[in-house]
């Protein structure tokens, strides 16, 4: 039985998703650990944290995880796009 934490969290990556890994200018690459890339299925059972990080000069939301299959905490690196490019 999924508790309520476990759905308001999963409903915070759904809603987050796009504007996270698909934003622009500043957009979070997909975390990697232990050779696996995470994807939004995996996202959504794995421990997620919402962090705001400082990226030239702006404020920007983003996911901070724990792998699955070390349980390291896995911060959020990304890439800047230039002119929507």
């Amino acid at each position: 039985m999924l508790r309520l934490e476990d759905v308001q969290r999963k409903l915070t990556i759904l809603h987050s998703y796009d504007k996270v890994f698909r934003g622009s200018p500043v957009r979070q690459l997909l975390p990697r650990c232990c050779g696996k890339q995470f994807d939004i299925g995996k996202l959504l059972q794995m421990e997620v944290k919402q962090i705001t990080v400082e990226v030239e000069g702006d404020q920007v939301m983003m996911f901070e995880v724990v792998c699955p299959v070390c349980g390291r905490v896995v911060p959020p690196e990304w890439e800047i796009r230039k002119n929507g490019i």
